[in-house]
């Protein structure tokens, strides 16, 4: 069993992970998850809330110069 994931879309505050499952040359299956980056509650139980994906985040994940999608 092999199992791919990649990035497709990098934006401000999220990523999409993009993943694929394969056994052999055969096609399982395939999905995705969207990712959020957020910072820590300020009180344990508190509200979570996006802010923008640091820029060494973005670089890493698009491979390149890190501009936003």
């Amino acid at each position: 069993m092999t199992v791919r994931a990649s990035i497709s879309e990098v934006r401000e505050k999220i990523f999409r992970v993009d993943h694929e499952v394969s056994v052999g040359e055969r096609h399982c299956a395939s999905g995705f998850e969207v990712r959020a980056w957020v910072a820590q509650p300020d009180e344990p139980g508190g509200a979570l809330h996006a802010k923008p994906l640091p820029i060494e985040i973005v670089t890493k994940l698009k491979g390149e110069g890190g501009v936003y999608a």
